[in-house]
């Protein structure tokens, strides 16, 4: 009987605590699961929109790819420059490299070096592509590329391209 009669008190002496505790801190604890709920709603409907965006850009990528395709260079070069002026990153780079591509298919190569050449300035893998191209195409615009020190996935390759466009140039002491 005592025991059931401790275990009463006891119970009734932690609802007391957990309400005086409740009553103390009840602001605190909404103002954080409400925060909670509209942040996860925020972050969903971020995601949704960088997914919807992320849709849009693939579907102008490879319809511009279809009218290079088929031989519609000039156009394509539009529809690339315009994904690249909408993207950022690596996107952007991917689109500047085939922009560079529809250029050359329409016969544009000063048009390409210098899309190439904006393409080049970065750190990923599309800004290593769009180097090398450039080295294809014009070794002079680029040296400044190729020469930079940046780690890169490719930046051995680069450093190789470099090595070959100094020595071509007479300088095989650099």
């Amino acid at each position: 009987m005592a025991d059931s009669l401790l275990k009463e008190v006891d119970d009734a002496l932690r609802a007391d605590r957990a309400s005086a505790l409740w009553q103390k801190h009840k602001t605190s604890i909404l103002v954080f699961v409400v925060a909670l709920v509209l942040g996860t709603a925020a972050n969903s409907i971020w995601q949704q929109q960088r997914e919807k965006n992320g849709a849009k850009t693939l579907a102008a990528l490879s319809e511009n790819q279809q009218l290079l395709a088929r031989g519609d260079a000039a156009a394509a070069a539009k529809g690339f420059e315009k994904v690249a002026s909408d993207s950022s990153g690596q996107v952007k780079a991917l689109a500047l490299v085939w922009q560079a591509r529809a250029h050359l298919a329409a016969k544009q190569n000063a048009e390409a070096i210098a899309v190439l050449g904006t393409a080049a300035k970065g750190n990923s893998l599309w800004h290593d592509i769009a180097c090398l191209r450039l080295a294809g195409l014009d070794a002079n615009a680029a040296a400044p590329c190729l020469a930079d020190s940046k780690k890169s996935p490719l930046a051995a390759m680069r450093a190789e391209w470099s090595a070959a466009n100094l020595w071509h140039s007479g300088k095989s002491a650099e």
